[in-house]
């Protein structure tokens, strides 16, 4: 295992709609998620989220808020291959005509969408929608994900 990697992650509403990209290449391939990435050394959260969004749907944000964490692990054949410290904040659009970057598609979708989507959103990003959507993000959570299979089972959500 290698050692925890830090990525912020951005929900970034419009019209009541979320902000998800199609992931093309890397962790959860094919999948629906929130966008975000590795915070490089010299970023703080704030920056990362912003540049991650710039990148991956070509729009400018403007931080609103940090709604707290998800340590995330992903588990295959009941050992632990990757662990992600998912830093989650609120965004705004300053604009919103989304485009597609080199990560994947790009697009808004609506809270009923995203619930016909069930499968097809990465586990942990539509639990977390969830409990925000509901009001009842917590502000830490610990999360295992099993990729034994092609289902990338979510084992456990729990806050703390």
């Amino acid at each position: 295992m290698t050692e925890p990697l830090s990525v912020a992650v951005g929900i970034v509403e419009h019209d009541a709609k979320v902000l998800l990209i199609n992931r093309e290449r890397g962790a959860y391939t094919d999948k629906w998620a929130l966008p975000g990435g590795k915070i490089e050394q010299e970023e703080h959260v704030d920056e990362a989220v912003r540049r991650e969004v710039k990148e991956e749907a070509g729009i400018q944000t403007t931080f609103e808020a940090y709604e707290g964490i998800v340590s995330e692990h992903v588990i295959e054949e009941d050992t632990i291959q990757d662990h992600f410290i998912l830093h989650i904040c609120r965004l705004s659009p300053e604009e919103t005509v989304i485009s597609d970057g080199a990560e994947g598609q790009t697009r808004w979708v609506s809270l009923d969408e995203r619930d016909t989507l069930d499968d097809a959103i990465v586990r942990s990003d539509h639990r977390i929608l969830q409990e925000l959507t509901d009001g009842q993000f917590s502000g830490y959570y610990c999360c295992v994900i099993d990729e034994t299979d092609e289902r990338h089972e979510l084992v456990r959500f729990e806050s703390r």
